[in-house]
């Protein structure tokens, strides 16, 4: 049979021996370390050296009984004096029963004889447990001494029938008894009738366990009874010791109540903040986040007010119940400082409310008497504030009355709080997921949504077998307006013919903003090409009467490409490209029309938009050139004046004249740094002309330069950059400019001719109408006589008059006439008749570079 020391590997023990043989007392080493102790050991032999050694720590004294210079009996004295609970056994050889027996009684553990070890091994086993359980039971009375005296917990002893012995000041403290109420009851009269069993069964589990202490922790939650009948969570700690020769127990209980409820608070808002960022919508998350409000507190119904923008009212957003149920189906309302949700939305402050009929508070009478209804007695409302202020109103109820309790109100403060993170987030998702897929100015979806409904309608399309159209839209002359009323004002237009756009489509239909002033429509679900073209027809109706802007009628027209899936492309991309060209040619036959897509109108949109990319590098490099067309003095033939004309050496096309892109850079927003280059070129060319004397230099003007607000400080910046004489310079705006011009452009021109002494002139006059009024203000030099008035027979009576109207209207305004497009002898004559001031055409000479110009002036072609 093993030793109970084999039980541990080389487990330590102190031994001291008395023994006057050295031999024997290595004997007993030996059987230690054999037992598989490993022995720190000491041997004495005589009084002295004993009460010597009992100085130290040793877990067993071995003791010889028959020493020639000391007695056994009387080391046993000295130990029982010096070491009380040292445990001592005799081995010894000469040892009799008899004397054993009274060594026994004497105090000695046991006695081995040493010639049979036997039995020591076992019974140092005994004695070291025996030692540490006598040791355990004086730790724990020590320790249960000082936690009655000084620990705010509750200790409660009791003995094997659980009956109550001991109760501590804690305890009359946490439950209500007096010791003298405790004492001798049952413990079970501590516990509810519902935790009975789980109390019994953790009982049972420490009395079987080997522990003789279980610490407090998570596994020994109960709930006990206060003297007043209201459970008290507790956590119970216990611990078992021997008093005379019977189990005692103690039980330590610690009130757990504000620890539930700040792990109930922490629960709550980490199922709200968890919620909040799942991925739900708006709505879905307030539900939840009432929801677990309620279940989580443990509080009937908990509801959200928040303010309607049309009304200024607030309203019940969403009330729910602890069961999940959805209330609030016809939502309340009240007027902000009216009701418990409408003075905590202007104040900004919490309020608790205990609903009672017979008391006037802040809770609407009727709305009261509803909740009270419904089994509602106290109601607590607090803000949930954002960055800007209160954004809503938390409102909740409890089934008793209850006085105000800070801690609650903290709590909801922080459960709003959440919620107000909460709202704010999504309102942010929502705006980005706004700006990502609608555009600002209209509202309408953006060319991403576009793309995406497109991608989504052509596989509706796909499985149902019917067809899908595609129609862009480009407004006709936006960018004058922009440019003749600024910006807020084309906004504004954008506004109003996005929603009549949206007024001529069905439900089903999509139209979106591509681009400054292109629209996108999509429309599904077509039977025939000519369901399409109705639509087209029902869109530019729309722009038949003007949109009226802060009380100005403004008109504008628009160009519509249109084209269909799948007779014209099966894929997203390629319909874009097919409207774009359809819109490309609608443009180019006038606007306020729509055309179908046809083969080769993608290639004509490509280049269209190459021919723009191609303009704004040759404007920063040097493709384009100034020619000088001369202007001739009636009758005497003299040069006075050359008009300059933009040329575009293009590397593929060759030589391009302006009508070839000036209305590209008009569209893509290149006309002002096309212009300012002009306007720099020619005032350094003609200004440094050897032959050219005082000649007028005439700049043609466009309405997007005219309307743009630096396009005054830019003239005045070149003049002063080249020296060019302003009295000599001669802007022309076409008759059509001065119809579109704003009174502020007008008034900018004006300045220029009295500040500077800029002169003006009217160009392609006689094609439209203009404002007599308007001429007078702008105190315009010259009118030219468009070249279509000259075409035809000019020489006959009604040519004639034609052009001798136009000639006394300008001497009755004071202005000069000048001829454009003059080819012809006969032509010259009749304006000389007519009494036509000045006149130009390729009769005097083809519009020419300022070299050549300049060689032509000096070989006597002035005259």
């Amino acid at each position: 049979m093993s030793s109970p020391a084999k039980q541990s590997e080389s487990a330590l023990l102190r031994v001291l021996m008395i023994d006057d043989s050295p031999d024997d007392a290595l004997l007993l080493v030996e059987h230690l370390r054999n037992g598989g102790y490993a022995p720190l050991w000491r041997r004495v032999d005589n009084e002295a050296m004993l009460l010597s050694a009992l100085d130290s720590d040793w877990d067993v004294v071995l003791a010889d009984y028959t020493m020639p210079a000391f007695s056994g009996r009387r080391a046993l004295e000295l130990v029982l004096q010096n070491a009380p609970g040292l445990p001592f056994i005799f081995v010894s050889g000469t040892l009799g029963e008899d004397t054993a027996v009274e060594g026994l009684q004497a105090g000695a553990a046991d006695y081995v004889t040493k010639n049979d070890l036997r039995r020591l091994l076992p019974a140092i086993a005994r004695e070291r447990a025996a030692d540490r359980s006598r040791r355990e039971q004086a730790a724990f009375a020590a320790r249960v001494k000082h936690l009655l005296s000084v620990s705010a917990d509750a200790v409660i002893g009791f003995d094997s029938a659980h009956c109550i012995s001991l109760w501590s000041n804690g305890a009359r403290q946490l439950l209500g008894y007096a010791e003298h109420e405790a004492v001798g009851k049952p413990l079970a009269s501590l516990v509810p009738e519902d935790g009975q069993s789980m109390f019994d069964q953790l009982l049972v589990a420490f009395r079987t366990s080997d522990d003789a202490v279980w610490t407090l922790d998570e596994r020994s939650e109960v709930e006990v009874l206060h003297s007043g009948g209201q459970r008290v969570p507790v956590e119970v700690g216990l611990s078992r010791y021997d008093e005379n020769g019977a189990s005692m127990f103690v039980m330590v209980l610690r009130d757990i109540t504000q620890r539930r409820l700040s792990e109930r608070e922490m629960r709550l808002l980490l199922l709200i903040a968890e919620v909040a960022n799942d991925g739900r919508g708006l709505s879905d998350t307030l539900r939840a986040g009432l929801h677990h409000l309620c279940q989580v507190l443990g509080w009937p119904q908990a509801q959200l007010w928040q303010q309607e923008r049309a009304t200024g009212r607030l309203a019940c957003a969403m009330a729910v119940t602890a069961d999940g149920r959805l209330l609030c189906e016809s939502p309340a309302t009240c007027l902000p400082g009216a009701d418990l949700p409408g003075r905590v939305w202007q104040s900004g402050q919490a309020q608790w409310v205990e609903l009672e009929e017979e008391r006037v508070d802040t809770v609407a009478s009727e709305r009261r008497q509803s909740l009270q209804a419904q089994g509602l007695r106290t109601a607590v409302a607090v803000p949930v504030v954002g960055e800007n202020g209160v954004l809503a109103v938390l409102e909740c109820f409890l089934a008793e009355r209850r006085p105000c309790d800070e801690r609650v109100v903290r709590v909801l403060q922080t459960v709003a709080a959440q919620i107000g993170n909460a709202i704010q987030r999504k309102q942010i998702e929502q705006r980005l997921h706004q700006l990502a897929h609608y555009d600002v100015v209209t509202g309408l979806p953006n060319r991403v949504l576009f793309a995406d409904r497109l991608d989504q309608a052509l596989a509706e399309t796909a499985r149902h077998g019917s067809m899908l159209g595609v129609i862009f839209v480009d407004l006709d002359r936006f960018k004058s307006i922009n440019d003749s009323f600024g910006h807020e004002v084309g906004d504004r237009l954008l506004r109003s013919i996005a929603e009549r756009l949206q007024t001529a489509l069905r439900t089903e239909d999509t139209v979106a903003r591509l681009a400054g002033d292109e629209f996108g429509v999509l429309v599904p679900g077509l039977g025939r090409a000519e369901d399409l073209a109705r639509v087209a027809h029902k869109l530019l109706e729309t722009f038949q009467a003007p949109f009226v802007i802060d009380g100005q009628p403004l008109s504008t027209g628009a160009s519509l490409g249109l084209t269909l899936y799948p007779t014209d492309e099966r894929n997203a991309s390629g319909l874009l490209r097919n409207a774009d060209g359809a819109m490309y040619r609608a443009k180019a036959r006038g606007g306020n029309v729509f055309c179908f897509f046809e083969p080769g109108m993608t290639m004509q949109a490509t280049d269209r938009l190459a021919l723009e990319a191609e303009l704004a590098t040759a404007i920063a490099g040097d493709a384009l050139s100034v020619y000088y067309q001369p202007v001739k003095s009636l009758p005497d033939g003299q040069v006075v004046a050359v008009e300059a004309l933009v040329r575009w050496q293009h590397p593929q096309r060759g030589l391009l004249l302006a009508d070839s892109f000036v209305s590209v850079a008009e569209e893509c927003g290149l006309i002002q740094a096309l212009g300012e280059w002009v306007l720099r070129q020619a005032c350094r060319e003609i200004g440094t002309l050897s032959s050219g004397g005082a000649l007028r230099l005439a700049v043609n003007v466009s309405v997007g330069q005219l309307k743009h607000p630096g396009f005054e400080q830019r003239v005045v910046d070149v003049l002063a950059e080249t020296g060019f004489d302003p009295r000599r310079l001669q802007l022309e705006v076409t008759e059509a400019t001065l119809l579109q011009g704003a009174d502020a452009a007008l008034e900018m021109l004006r300045r220029l001719h009295e500040q500077h002494g800029i002169h003006f002139s009217i160009d392609d006059f006689g094609v439209g109408y203009s404002s007599f009024a308007r001429l007078k203000r702008l105190t315009v030099s010259r009118i030219k006589i468009d070249p279509a008035v000259l075409v035809g027979d000019s020489a006959s009576p009604q040519g004639a008059a034609l052009v001798s109207a136009i000639v006394a209207l300008g001497r009755s305004l004071g202005i000069e006439v000048v001829a454009e497009g003059v080819e012809s002898g006969e032509q010259a004559e009749l304006l000389a008749a007519c009494g036509c001031s000045e006149l130009q055409g390729f009769l005097v000479s083809a519009p020419l570079p300022a070299q050549a110009l300049e060689h032509w002036l000096a070989t006597g072609a002035r005259h």
